[in-house]
């Protein structure tokens, strides 16, 4: 009985195949990120001096009644819907600019803007309590407090928590607003309270020491 040898069978992948699955296997070298716009380069920039300005414009306005027609209009439209804290809005919205020059790194105009939001909303809503709660109509007495922002959310907590409730939660409304626009943790404002009120305490206390050493230098040189 004869037996008969197989030859080993060929791998049918071409060889063109192979060196192609290779060359796909190359990783492939990623494209150069595209340079920022000149608008996003200098977003922080732009958001700062156009807050700023505004503020200086909202100053004149305000305080000073210094714009004009459009001035007086502004602060009329801003005392009907914010009462008092409309004098507030000049330094808020400066302030926003600063804070948002500061953070050149990481500006956050979205997170400055909310805790801004806050932060008026709460004096508003002291504004309505300290002026005995007025009814929400156009009148004198709800410019003098805290405007429509006020006696919307004023009013409601007014009659369900009193005056007192209302009070805490809107003093604890804009220590909140501070802390957002701000960025600032609670543990850093303890830190930073902690550090000016020893700084404070020195400086006091220097000053008390150099003027009783004055006093009794005075009182030596009267008795000799």
């Amino acid at each position: 009985m004869v037996t008969t040898k197989r030859r080993p069978v060929a791998s049918r992948t071409p060889a063109r195949k192979t060196a192609s699955r290779g060359a796909h296997s190359a990783p492939r070298k990623r494209a150069a990120p595209a340079p920022p716009s000149l608008l996003r380069r200098h977003s922080a920039d732009l958001w700062s001096i156009g807050l700023v300005t505004l503020g200086v414009l909202l100053a004149l306005a305000i305080w000073g009644d210094a714009l004009g027609p459009v001035g007086h209009d502004v602060d009329t439209g801003l005392a009907i819907v914010l009462g008092w804290t409309r004098i507030l809005i000049p330094i808020v919205t400066a302030g926003a600019g600063v804070v948002l020059l500061v953070e050149r790194d990481r500006p956050e105009p979205l997170r400055t803007g909310i805790g801004a939001a806050l932060g008026v909303i709460g004096f508003c809503g002291l504004g309505q309590l300290a002026k005995d709660n007025p009814p929400f109509r156009p009148s004198i007495g709800l410019r003098q407090a805290g405007g429509w922002v006020g006696a919307v959310v004023g009013r409601p907590l007014h009659a369900g928590i009193g005056s007192a409730g209302s009070g805490v939660l809107f003093v604890a409304l804009v220590f909140v607003a501070g802390l957002i626009a701000t960025g600032v943790s609670l543990a850093t404002f303890g830190r930073i309270v902690r550090t000016g009120a020893a700084a404070l305490g020195s400086t006091l206390a220097s000053l008390w020491n150099s003027g009783t050493q004055i006093d009794v230098d005075e009182t030596d040189e009267r008795a000799v």
